[in-house]
C-alpha cells in the first residue's frame, strides 16, 4: 500500500493583535501628516491656550509663607518630657507612640495648640481681634456662610477664649475654620514638618495676607511652648498644692499645741506638780516636732514653687518669621508654556479622532 503523498493544505496564520514596527511607523507618519496639514489650526489653539494660562497665572493671589524653625532641647524640660513620653510608650508596647519629633508635630495640629491659637488676640495693622475673626474676614467666609442659618450670623467676642464655653453656632464655625487650618487630607494654612537627622521642626503658616501669616505662626509657637511648660510643671504644681495643704494642717496643730501649753502654764500660776510637768514637757516636745515639720514643709513648698517659676520652654527657637516675606506666585511663563503645549496636543488628538471616524465611515459605506 502506497503512502499518501498529497500535500496537506496550509492553515492560514491567524491575525496577530500585537502592534508591529510597521504599524508604529505608519502611525508616526500619520501624525506627522496631520501636523503638516493642520499646523495653522494647531498654532492657533496653542496661542489660545497660552493666553489662557497667562491670564490664569496673572489672576492668582500671591501666598506668603511664614516659617518658624525650632528644635527640642536635649536637657532640662525637653528631656524630662521626652523621658516621660518614652516611658509611657514602653508601657504601651514599645515605640507605639512614635518619636518625640512625630509626637510634637502631631500635637501642633490639635485643638490644644491650633484651637487655642484661634481664640487668641493678634494685631494686624491697626486691627486687634481674635485670630478666628481675622481669618473669617480675610478669607471672606461670610459670603460662603450666607446660606447657612447657623453660620451667617456667628460672632466671636474677645471674651470667647475657651472652646468648652462656645455656643453651638460658634462651635460649628470653629470646626469649619479649624479644618481649613489643618485639614485631615491635603494641605491647609498650618503645615508642619521635621528633619529626623537634625531634629529641627518647621512650622509653616501660608496665607495671602503677610501680617496674618506671621502673627499666626508666632501665636501657634507660643501655644506649643506653653504646652511643654505645662507638661513640665504639672507634677510640681500638684506637689506644691499638696504641700501647701500640709503646711496649713501642721500650722493649725502647732497653734493648738501652743495654746494648750499657754493655758496649762497660766492655770498652774507657776506652781507645778510633777504630773503637770510631765504634761507640759509632752506639749513642749510636740511643739518642737511640729515646728520642725512645719519648717520642712515650708522648705519643700518653696522648692516646688521655685521649680515652677524656673521652668523654661523645652523648645529652642532657631528661625522666626518677620516681614518682608517673599510671596509665592504662579509662574506666568510656566503656565503659558504648559497651556500652549496641552492645547496643541489636545487639538492633535481631536484631528486624529476625526481622521479615524472618517475612515471608519468610508469603510462602512463601501
Amino acid at each position: 500500500m502506497q503512502p499518501n503523498t498529497q500535500p496537506q493544505p496550509v492553515q492560514p496564520t491567524p491575525p496577530s493583535d500585537e502592534i508591529g514596527i510597521k504599524d508604529l511607523i505608519r502611525e508616526f507618519r500619520l501624525w506627522k501628516s496631520l501636523i503638516r496639514k493642520n499646523w495653522h489650526w494647531l498654532l492657533l489653539a496653542g496661542l489660545a491656550g497660552g493666553a489662557l494660562g497667562y491670564f490664569y497665572a496673572s489672576r492668582d493671589i500671591p501666598q506668603y509663607t511664614a516659617k518658624t524653625r525650632f528644635m527640642l532641647k536635649n536637657e532640662g524640660v525637653g528631656s524630662l518630657f521626652g523621658g516621660q513620653m518614652s516611658s509611657l510608650s514602653g508601657l504601651l508596647g514599645g515605640g507605639q507612640m512614635g518619636t518625640p519629633l512625630e509626637r510634637t508635630a502631631e500635637v501642633i495640629a490639635s485643638d490644644r495648640i491650633v484651637g487655642r491659637a484661634l481664640l487668641r488676640e493678634i494685631t494686624i495693622g491697626d486691627s486687634t481681634d481674635l485670630v478666628i475673626n481675622h481669618f473669617i474676614r480675610l478669607s471672606n467666609l461670610r459670603k460662603a456662610w450666607s446660606k447657612d442659618t447657623l453660620l451667617k450670623n456667628v460672632r466671636f467676642k474677645n471674651t470667647d477664649n475657651e472652646i468648652e464655653k462656645l455656643n453651638i453656632p460658634q462651635r460649628k464655625a470653629f470646626k469649619y475654620v479649624k479644618n481649613l487650618m489643618v485639614p485631615e487630607k491635603g494641605m491647609g494654612v498650618v503645615r508642619k514638618a521635621f528633619d529626623k537627622k537634625s531634629g529641627v521642626l518647621t512650622l509653616s503658616c501660608v496665607h495671602k495676607n503677610e501680617g496674618f501669616a506671621i502673627a499666626l505662626s508666632n501665636v501657634i509657637y507660643e501655644e506649643l511652648s506653653n504646652f511643654f511648660v505645662e507638661q513640665m510643671t504639672f507634677t510640681s504644681t500638684n506637689n506644691a498644692e499638696v504641700m501647701r495643704r500640709k503646711m496649713d494642717s501642721i500650722q493649725r496643730q502647732l497653734n493648738s499645741v501652743r495654746r494648750s501649753f499657754a493655758q496649762q502654764t497660766d492655770q498652774s500660776l507657776g506652781l507645778l506638780l510633777q504630773q503637770d510637768k510631765v504634761d507640759l514637757k509632752a506639749l513642749s516636745v510636740k511643739e518642737q516636732m511640729l515646728t520642725v515639720m512645719y519648717a520642712e514643709a515650708v522648705k519643700n513648698y518653696e522648692s516646688f514653687q521655685f521649680m515652677n517659676s524656673a521652668a523654661m520652654p523645652s523648645l529652642t527657637l532657631i528661625d522666626y518669621p518677620y516681614s518682608p516675606l517673599i510671596p509665592v506666585r504662579k509662574s506666568k511663563k510656566l503656565y503659558s508654556v504648559l497651556a500652549f503645549t496641552c492645547f496643541i496636543f489636545i487639538s492633535l488628538v481631536i484631528f486624529r479622532i476625526i481622521y479615524y471616524w472618517k475612515g471608519a465611515t468610508l469603510r462602512h459605506s463601501l
